[in-house]
């Protein structure tokens, strides 16, 4: 079936954004010898798109081109060249490998801000100072932290073969360089960023590297940046209004019970991102939050089948959420005009967060994945005046025989319960549905 596109119609919110956002304050180097020099086939393989440039690999200078805007040649006493002849140690001091730091980022941004196209050529280029700058560890962390102070971009998404750099922007490639680097200064200088910036994605390659580095020692500096984030967002213009979620992917993979009052706060907002996150945090967290919402029918939810299906859509991996549903299916608390989406739920349509928020973004780890791994949607939503986009994935295709087991089993407990042809109907289609997409 197609990929299709739904245009949600825009939803008038019940609370003011003010309240969501006052809530959520309160919750709130290298010497390459002559004998060891790699051919030029070597060069070429190591410096493709992609590849991190090994210290037995790394070319010593940037490739002759008679191509614009590359250098044909370095001289390292110009402070504006990129000098890669030789190692720190080969400085007098460590003042003078700082410097060379300094100058190689600094030539860096300048050649790339003279770019309007990338060619394969030019990305290798890039990969290689990259490359070099990871080699060099925690030398180059002052160059990088110096950039990312200024505040310069350069952005590639708008560049004809802009994602053979692998990045959106300048400023990620450095982010995700930095990651690669570690170490204190390293997460000193994730730290100082993560205050600073306004950028979602951002913020998220911050708090991975931070995670990465010292695992769950900067809860609260996560849980401020994405508050700072979603307040400037909240107050940006609707033409530069970036799309949050990267924001509430954070808070489901890292945030753990301190993201809830989080994630509540944001509803009344960000209904779609803040449920979506509710439902998959780690040990089923987040089921008590949709049950209330879900048995709320005046909450701040502008869609009421949402807590619904999110909390049907928890019932595979947390049995306590199908526990709810039972209950609330015996009190006659689910609507009939909820149970067709509570039934694809249950059949293994899912609502997730849009695979394109991490596209050029090397994001991978405890959740938050890579645009490439994921299945092509059943379907995709947009709320194009507030920037939200979901998908519903069908996903019972990877599940095992024993998780299609536990989820028929459920569906039997509630036709036992209900009695509304509505909800009989829903979970008849349901059970079909499981039995012929896993009968292989």
């Amino acid at each position: 079936m197609q990929p299709q596109l739904i245009l949600r119609a825009p939803i008038r919110r019940r609370q003011p954004r003010v309240f969501a956002i006052a809530a959520l304050g309160l919750c709130v180097g290298l010497v390459v010898n002559a004998t060891l020099r790699p051919s030029a086939d070597e060069r070429r393989a190591a410096t493709s798109p992609g590849t991190v440039v090994s210290p037995e690999t790394l070319i010593s200078a940037p490739p002759a081109s008679s191509e614009a805007g590359l250098p044909r040649q370095l001289a390292c006493t110009d402070p504006t060249a990129i000098c890669l002849l030789g190692s720190d140690a080969d400085a007098s001091d460590q003042g003078r490998g700082a410097a060379r730091r300094r100058a190689e980022v600094r030539a860096l941004v300048a050649h790339v801000e003279k770019m309007r196209a990338i060619t394969n050529e030019r990305a290798r280029y890039v990969h290689r100072i990259l490359g070099d700058l990871v080699y060099r560890g925690a030398a180059s962390v002052p160059a990088i932290r110096d950039f990312l102070r200024g505040g310069e971009d350069v952005d590639f998404a708008d560049m004809t073969g802009g994602d053979l750099i692998g990045h959106r922007t300048l400023r990620q490639a450095f982010i995700d360089t930095l990651e690669q680097i570690g170490g204190s200064e390293s997460v000193a200088v994730s730290l100082e960023e993560l205050q600073r910036t306004t950028q979602p994605i951002e913020v998220a390659m911050f708090v991975r590297a931070l995670e990465k580095e010292e695992p769950g020692l900067h809860s609260d500096e996560m849980i401020e940046a994405v508050g700072n984030t979603l307040e400037w967002a909240e107050h940006a213009p609707a033409k530069q209004l970036p799309d949050v979620s990267p924001l509430f992917d954070v808070l489901r993979a890292y945030g753990g019970e301190e993201a809830i009052p989080v994630l509540e706060a944001c509803v009344p907002e960000w209904q779609e991102y803040a449920l979506i996150a509710l439902a998959g945090l780690p040990g089923g967290a987040g089921v008590p939050s949709l049950t209330t919402f879900a048995e709320t029918p005046d909450g701040p939810d502008a869609n009421a089948v949402l807590p619904f299906q999110m909390l049907a859509q928890a019932a595979l991996q947390y049995p306590e959420a199908g526990d709810a549903i039972v209950d609330l299916a015996r009190e006659g608390q689910i609507p009939d005009d909820v149970w067709n989406a509570m039934g694809d739920a249950l059949a293994g349509k899912h609502l997730q967060f849009s695979g394109k928020m991490f596209d050029g973004t090397p994001l991978a780890e405890n959740g938050s994945a890579r645009s490439d791994a994921r299945p092509s949607p059943w379907k995709s939503y947009y709320v194009e005046w507030m920037n939200v986009r979901y998908e519903q994935d069908v996903v019972s295709e990877k599940w095992s025989a024993d998780q299609v087991a536990q989820q028929l089993a459920l569906i039997d407990d509630l036709l036992e319960t209900v009695t509304s042809p509505a909800a009989v109907q829903a979970l008849q289609q349901a059970r079909t549905s499981l039995r012929r997409d896993n009968s292989t």
